[in-house]
């Protein structure tokens, strides 16, 4: 030890001065540096941490979860028209509102769902109108809990019946329109009706193949009966324009697209025909499953039979 320690200083005597004093630097420093990591701690205490506030926020966002899976059902339920009264009470929040102008935004703070006011207001852009409260009632997205709150909220402006509407009787002339040839235009002016009206009788008149009788026009979506009753003595219906259809060589395609017949109903006329190998007249579609008497006694007038070719 004594030894290994001369032999220490005479090597660091045979050191130049500038080594030996970076030796004594580096010696200092470090003496410094080890006592300043014993006496730091008594001078800086570490700070303690709560999880206090990180649980709260955990249990706020866990609510908040909870809260929107919750109401997420709650509009299931309502588009199913399945709202208990107290589920519908919690959803509904009404106010003084005329359906005949409800806005998306109206509809929202009601309480209403997007797919209750987008029916709503598709029926009233296809010329809908509710003309008192009970009109409301019959909306089909509604349930009738949910009526009942809205009803005594429901303030529907009183109509009164336009000059142009109580002079239509006397401005036209009896059986002064026919309407398997006239067009919209003449619908609109000759008769006082919407443009609207007028477009989907034009449309519907393509998809019959023309009206065999003016009474066909109730079956228009938006044609009231009210409406219909002030036209009907004033509108005639040439039925010799009707466009029929053949039985026997008509196409899947071309049944199917007539009002009258629906998908079902066209695959158990084809596969029948294809049994009797062509029908021999009108009269055998009765038997044939869909067509029932009335379906038959309007879809009579659109049909003819030609043979089928051996």
């Amino acid at each position: 030890m004594h030894q290994g320690f001369k032999h220490w200083v005479k090597s660091f005597l045979t050191l130049s001065k500038f080594e030996q004093r970076g030796i004594v630097v580096l010696l200092v420093l470090l003496v410094f540096v080890t006592g300043l990591n014993f006496l730091l701690p008594s001078f800086i205490h570490n700070k303690e941490y709560s999880n206090t506030q990180f649980i709260a926020e955990v249990a706020h966002f866990k609510a908040a979860r909870q809260n929107l899976k919750d109401s997420l059902e709650l509009i299931k339920l309502q588009n199913k028209k399945q709202l208990s009264p107290n589920q519908a009470k919690t959803r509904i929040h009404p106010f003084s509102f005329d359906p005949n102008h409800l806005t998306y935004e109206q509809g929202i703070k009601l309480g209403l769902t997007s797919k209750q006011i987008q029916t709503i207001q598709n029926y009233l852009q296809k010329g809908g109108k509710f003309r008192k409260k009970e009109d409301f009632r019959k909306m089909y997205c509604l349930s009738a809990t949910e009526y009942e709150i809205l009803s005594p909220y429901i303030d529907i402006p009183e109509v009164h019946e336009s000059a142009s509407e109580r002079s239509t009787e006397i401005a036209l002339k009896p059986k002064s329109l026919e309407i398997n040839s006239c067009d919209s235009v003449q619908l609109c002016n000759n008769l006082r009706l919407e443009g609207w009206l007028a477009a989907r009788i034009i449309k519907y008149r393509a998809l019959l193949g023309n009206f065999y009788s003016v009474k066909q026009l109730e079956e228009v979506y938006g044609m009231r009966g009210r409406v219909y009753q002030k036209l009907e003595g004033y509108i005639s219906c040439d039925t010799s324009l009707v466009k029929k259809i053949d039985l026997n060589h008509a196409s899947f395609k071309m049944l199917v697209h007539h009002p009258y017949i629906n998908y079902e109903t066209t695959k158990n006329l084809v596969n029948s025909r294809r049994e009797l190998k062509g029908f021999r007249y009108i009269a055998e579609i009765r038997n044939v499953p869909g067509i029932t008497d009335s379906v038959y006694q309007k879809l009579r007038h659109y049909l003819y039979v030609t043979p089928l070719e051996n």
